[in-house]
């Protein structure tokens, strides 16, 4: 079970600088998780989706294959007062906070890089303290969660029936649109958030070993 011990929110002329986790593992003891955000602003029509927009999730992952100990973050954010958030970074984790900090800098100045060459016409910014704060708190007063862990992979349709359950693909992805929409509709507060982390491939073989079994 792993315990947050303390967060802090770090700023920069009233942007989001970094949010620096310290927390603590029965197993692996205490450790530090850096976080770095920027805000999407605009997108083009194609990129307008949620499809896409886990689309580019994937292209920038694997971009990332080699950083172990990164994880890449895709986090929605609806606020009454600020409506409809949408944010783009990485986490670092490490034992040394510093270590931490450098890594998550250098992944944040390469993931901005990808998505300049990638997705050209995106514009984005850093987030503001205000914004930064605004997630944290819906975050922290949240009373439901939902998790969910696999091997997520957009496609274009799906291969099995809905009673063996559904792969990752265009109706996994229109159900998670109405449920975006149906909360902002009713006026929900609420964080959507993907998060993805490169995996060793034997690490992947149960997983998949056990999807295997389950869809067959």
């Amino acid at each position: 079970m792993v315990k947050l011990l303390k967060f802090d929110i770090k700023e920069s002329k009233g942007n989001l600088e970094e949010i620096v986790y310290l927390l603590e593992d029965e197993e692996w003891g205490q450790y530090y998780r850096v976080v770095k955000l920027l805000r999407l602003l605009r997108t083009p029509r194609e990129l307008s989706q949620i499809e896409t927009l886990l689309e580019m999730h994937r292209d920038v992952v694997a971009s990332f294959k080699q950083f172990t100990k990164a994880r890449l973050i895709l986090l929605a954010a609806y606020s009454r007062r600020m409506g409809l958030i949408w944010t783009y970074g990485v986490a670092v984790w490490s034992y040394n906070l510093e270590e931490a900090e450098k890594w998550a800098e250098e992944l944040f100045t390469a993931l901005k890089a990808v998505i300049r060459g990638t997705y050209r016409q995106i514009v984005y910014r850093d987030l503001t303290i205000e914004e930064a704060t605004e997630t944290m708190r819906i975050l922290r007063e949240s009373d439901s969660v939902i998790a969910l862990a696999g091997l997520p992979e957009p496609r274009d349709s799906y291969s099995r029936s809905p009673a063996k359950g559904y792969m990752i693909g265009v109706r996994m992805i229109e159900m998670v649109e109405e449920i975006v929409r149906g909360l902002v509709t009713e006026d929900k507060e609420f964080i959507y958030q993907v998060q993805a982390q490169p995996v060793q491939p034997i690490h992947n073989l149960p997983k998949l070993l056990f999807f295997f079994k389950l869809f067959s």
